[in-house]
């Protein structure tokens, strides 16, 4: 989730908005954000701003807000006891098949829009205007169809869709059942639903303040803007993702008086308001849930302490979760629940290959072998099929786009 810039100008924050939509939403039903970076008729029911929260010249107080409930977090040892190294398998006895969907440079940010559908952006062919497309990866000449033309963030249930007013910076919210559309005041912030559809979640912050002291006031209200109310300010708070429909993941900094920081993750109940804090580590980025909302992946670099960098698991049903290190370092996407799949991480690479790490057993098996097909996937720009069946990604060849494949891992 994006903080919101609760004093950005209207021109910006539209730029932040197409920014957000380009990625498809990190928290739209927990899609996953980028990890590792691989080298190379309207209605007329408009909402007031007095219905929804202050002007961005009034940004809720940490006074107006519950105070969240904070116990301290559980400090793990600086190196929690690491994965042990496994053992890598064979190879699966059928390779998987490669096959190009598109050509050039077209595609980017593509995600899936069911087991069998890619969705990006783009020009349609067959009216050149530029919107959402669809194409079903499996049949035997793959052409991209018109989706629609409005661009901006599905809620999950696929009801409501979200995108900018770029005259106001304002959100419009379409109802795509019966077509009503109406305008949020959200302090120009992106708007998150909620898991379950039926509310939108946001943040505001002083941008005016040092990085350093900004406190996001989270804000929660039904998905039409009725009954909004603050729910809490985290100090250097950002979302993470949703561990139910009323839980939502959240890690903030601390520094100390060294200038060392430290990762504090916390659960925000959306019921009462309070926030807790759960289990600390080093700084982390590119925090990826599996599809239960169980278990976390991480990484971590560039710590004084060497040990602690590198790529972290967490399993969140223990009460005290303690990160464990993984054997390796890459690019990594959830295959299911129990497995992960990863590309190593190698900048003087002519190819890649895809792994698939066990992490309830440890065991290593290369899916994808770089030697025997070469390829390259560009700017991490690789997506795992919810079924967990294909992988679609975005090559290179050397400094030019060569299109999406499909690898199917049958």
């Amino acid at each position: 989730m994006n903080n919101g810039q609760g004093t950005m100008s209207n021109q910006s924050t539209v730029c932040v908005w197409w920014v957000w939509i380009g990625l498809l939403g990190m928290l739209a039903g927990c899609a996953e954000p980028p990890a590792m970076i691989l080298p190379t008729a309207q209605a007329t029911a408009a909402l007031s701003t007095a219905q929804l929260a202050p002007s961005p010249s009034a940004l809720p107080t940490v006074a107006a807000s519950p105070q969240p409930t904070r116990t301290p977090a559980p400090t793990p040892s600086l190196a929690p006891t690491p994965l042990a190294t496994p053992t890598a398998a064979p190879s699966p006895t059928a390779a998987p098949r490669l096959i190009q969907l598109t050509k050039g440079d077209c595609c980017t940010n593509h995600d899936w829009l069911d087991a069998d559908t890619i969705q990006f952006i783009d020009r349609d062919p067959a009216t050149e205007q530029v919107g959402l497309l669809g194409l079903d990866v499996y049949t035997a000449a793959p052409t991209p169809t018109l989706i629609r033309t409005q661009l901006g963030v599905l809620s999950p249930n696929g009801r409501y869709l979200a995108f900018p007013d770029p005259a106001t910076g304002q959100a419009i919210i379409q109802d795509l059942q019966t077509g009503a559309e109406w305008a949020l005041n959200l302090q120009q912030s992106p708007v998150n639903f909620t898991p379950d559809s039926e509310r939108i979640l946001w943040s505001a912050v002083d941008i005016t303040l040092p990085p350093e002291e900004r406190s996001p006031t989270f804000w929660l209200a039904k998905v039409d803007g009725s009954e909004a109310r603050p729910l809490a300010s985290v100090v250097r708070g950002s979302a993470v993702g949703w561990l139910g429909d009323n839980i939502l993941l959240i890690q903030r900094t601390e520094t100390d008086e060294t200038g060392q920081s430290r990762a504090i993750f916390g659960r925000l109940n959306l019921l009462d308001g309070t926030f807790v804090d759960w289990w600390e580590s080093a700084p982390a980025r590119g925090g990826v849930l599996n599809p239960s909302r169980t278990k976390l992946v991480y990484y971590s670099t560039f710590n004084q302490n060497p040990e602690e960098n590198g790529m972290w698991l967490v399993d969140l049903q223990t009460a005290v979760p303690t990160p464990q290190k993984l054997p390796f370092l890459g690019s990594y996407r959830w295959r299911d629940d129990q497995n992960l799949l990863y590309v190593p991480f190698d900048p003087t690479a002519a190819s890649h290959s895809i792994y698939q790490f066990t992490v309830t057993t440890g065991q290593n098996t290369l899916l994808v072998d770089g030697t025997q097909r070469p390829f390259l996937i560009a700017n991490n720009n690789w997506s795992v099929a919810p079924d967990g069946r294909a992988i679609v990604f975005l090559a290179s060849t050397g400094s030019a786009l060569d299109g999406l494949w499909l690898v199917v891992m049958e």
